[in-house]
């Protein structure tokens, strides 16, 4: 279905009406004929930076449209330069990345509304909720969905492995801009280990120390590695997974922190910082080579299965300061902690420090 690039934005519940949604519909080719009669709004979800609502919808003629929709809503009280790169962001992924992919999988997408002055936005998705699930957070997820969430990663990773419109954003990442990072990364880890240093075990204090001393060079080493366009917070519960086998495949939601960097960058995420360490130790070696596998079948060439795990302990490292990211950002410990554990875990086990 085509996709719009709406100019109103929905800002709050009362302008979510029947007549929107039919203007909407329409001005995508979604809905051809008749309009929306009547429309149910649910407050369904609500997190840091967003609404989300589901829209129940019937019309006045019989059509093929959809009768439910997810609505994304920028929260009206978030509106911190934080704030609006991530709903620009999401924005610009849907509308500019997704768009040219063919069949990707993430939801579909009807209308999109951004307004850089007011810094409101909205996404207007395809509803998932019947035919997909997640895992119970915090619960791991099962082999199946892990399976699943890594066919998903390498599908997306391969459309986009070192595609030439990346290159003028990799270009940008000069002395400065690596400067700027590794300060602003030494000082969230200074006021982190100022405050709980003398809590962690010594292995996490090394894992942390190495990270930040090695930073500036990992960053630099980067751009000379195969690039793609990367998730950035792929953890197990931003997956949907098919619940029955005809459906379509494992999809990828919360596309706010999306960025270039290696594609290994994802699994760390997905596999080392938020596994517990005894699932992790008995599935990464199949996890890693199953996504070597399906990146290979698109055409990704010269990309063995030596470098990939190279890549994937070198992502690693980075990941180890993810946790001081999220404490620095308000996280709670009971969220942060677990993801140290584990991320330093899979730090040591791999011996992370012979690759960088």
């Amino acid at each position: 279905m085509a996709v719009v690039d709406a100019g109103f934005v929905v800002s709050k519940r009362r302008d979510i009406t029947a007549s929107w949604l039919t203007s909407v519909l329409r001005a995508g080719s979604s809905l051809t004929d008749g309009k929306v009669a009547r429309l149910s709004v649910e407050r369904w979800r609500s997190k840091s930076l967003s609404e989300l609502y589901r829209l129940e919808a019937s019309y006045t003629r019989k059509t093929s449209t959809p009768a439910s929709f997810i609505l994304k809503v920028a929260r009206a009280d978030q509106v911190s330069s934080t704030a609006r790169s991530r709903r620009w962001k999401e924005h610009e992924f849907y509308t500019r990345l997704a768009a040219v992919m063919d069949e990707p999988p993430v939801p579909r997408l009807y209308s999109a509304a951004f307004d850089p002055s007011t810094q409101r936005s909205h996404l207007l998705l395809e509803d998932l909720t019947r035919t997909h699930r997640s895992p119970p957070a915090p619960l791991p997820p099962t082999p199946d969905q892990l399976r699943g969430a890594v066919d998903c990663l390498a599908q997306i990773h391969s459309w986009w492995w070192n595609h030439p419109d990346l290159s003028v954003a990799v270009a940008e990442r000069d002395e400065a801009w690596i400067a700027e990072r590794t300060a602003s990364t030494q000082r969230r880890l200074t006021r982190f280990l100022a405050e709980f240093g003398d809590h962690l075990p010594q292995a996490t204090r090394t894992a942390l120390a190495t990270a930040a001393e090695v930073w500036p060079a990992m960053l630099r080493r980067t751009a000379a590695l195969p690039l793609t366009i990367v998730h950035g917070d792929a953890h197990p519960w931003n997956f949907l997974t098919p619940l029955a086998p005809s459906d379509r495949r494992t999809c990828l939601l919360d596309w706010e922190g999306w960025s270039i960097e290696p594609g290994p960058h994802d699994l760390a995420s997905l596999i080392a910082l938020h596994l517990p360490v005894s699932e992790r130790r008995a599935l990464e070696q199949d996890l890693i080579e199953r996504y070597g596998v399906q990146l290979h079948r698109p055409g990704v060439a010269g990309y063995d299965e030596t470098a990939c795990w190279d890549d994937y302990r070198r992502a690693i490292v980075r990941r180890v300061l993810s946790p001081v990211g999220l404490w620095s950002r308000g996280t709670h410990a009971r969220a942060w902690w677990p993801a140290l554990e584990h991320i330093t875990a899979a730090y040591h086990d791999l011996r992370c420090e012979e690759v960088i």
